[in-house]
């Protein structure tokens, strides 16, 4: 996916979070309910490494809830 276009839909997701139009997805699938309360996105390449933070570990250390 190309940076803009990548980026822009990064920009979309979040106005989603925030209530905006959901006339951006073709298809939104799951309970839609909890998404204003989304307080951190994280976004990964396929070629992000995340060698800070060990692959088991990671829901622990991110969940908030």
């Amino acid at each position: 996916m190309g940076y803009e276009r990548k980026r822009g839909k990064l920009a979309e997701f979040t106005a989603l979070l925030r209530g905006g139009p959901r006339s951006c997805f073709s298809a939104i699938v799951g309970e839609t309910s909890v998404l204003p309360a989304v307080k951190y996105v994280i976004t990964l390449d396929t070629d992000t490494q995340l060698r800070a933070i060990p692959r088991a570990g990671s829901s622990e250390r991110w969940h908030t809830g």
